[in-house]
């Protein structure tokens, strides 16, 4: 009798281990041009995780994410990965051009609405503030004005009760530290941004290139790391301590 009590004990213990063994974590990236194939931080930031789909475009606000179809082709992939057994998580990043058409109030209930639709369709979203951009003054201070829109993403994302990660004020105290020069190194090519048209002449001090790319997802992935459990993002101690430095690491 007893051994059948310890079998079964045995057995119930196993199931609820199983229960409880969190599902894989995957990533689907909406946003704008800075998270973007190529030219944002997205690219660089799949190859940090096991799945990951980056449907960040170019040129878009939280409204024409949605009207154009991006948010669609995310939602999409957050019920086929939810279906195949993966707890998706949905990065959502805006404010770079929602700046130039509409005020903070409006992109809030915008941001409101993406949440409750990720989170209807299964998904997880992490709010990530706006990347900085990289202008300097002729004292050699960061003039990046995107600070309203990275707070009004964070009330967003605690009036809808979901993680946010601050990158904005990360890369505000990063590109602070390491100056114009090597914030420069981090442009990219002018005149070859998907989407968007800029003078040749003109640095493109708001995309980045492949270097910018290593170092802003190496950003996200720690913040999000330090934000949420089973995050599933590989570490990369080194590059981590010199960009908390603020050490230059190209």
């Amino acid at each position: 009798m007893r051994f059948d009590f310890l079998i079964a004990g045995l057995a119930l213990a196993s199931s609820a281990s199983a229960a409880a063994a969190p599902k894989p974590t995957s990533y689907v990236l909406t946003g704008d041009s800075t998270t973007a194939p190529v030219i944002g931080w997205g690219d660089q930031f799949c190859k940090l995780t096991a799945r990951c789909y980056n449907i960040a475009a170019s040129g878009r606000t939280t409204a024409t994410f949605r009207s154009d179809g991006y948010f669609q082709k995310a939602l999409d992939r957050v019920k086929a990965d939810v279906a195949a057994g993966f707890a998706p998580r949905v990065t959502i990043q805006f404010g770079h051009n929602d700046q130039k058409v509409m005020d903070t109030t409006t992109f809030k209930k915008n941001m409101a609405g993406l949440i409750a639709d990720i989170k209807k369709a299964g998904g997880k979203p992490i709010v990530v503030t706006s990347l900085c951009r990289r202008t300097f003054n002729s004292k050699g201070v960061l003039t990046d004005k995107l600070e309203d829109w990275a707070v009004a993403a964070e009330q967003q994302a605690d009036t809808s009760s979901v993680p946010y990660v601050d990158l904005h004020g990360k890369c505000i105290k990063y590109i602070s530290a390491i100056g114009k020069d090597s914030a420069m190194k981090l442009n990219a090519k002018t005149g070859k941004t998907p989407g968007d048209v800029f003078d040749p002449k003109t640095a493109d001090t708001t995309h980045l290139n492949t270097e910018g790319g290593i170092i802003f997802s190496r950003v996200v992935g720690d913040l999000i790391t330090a934000r949420i459990a089973n995050a599933g993002i590989k570490a990369n101690p080194a590059l981590s301590a010199k960009i908390n430095a603020g050490k230059a690491v190209y």
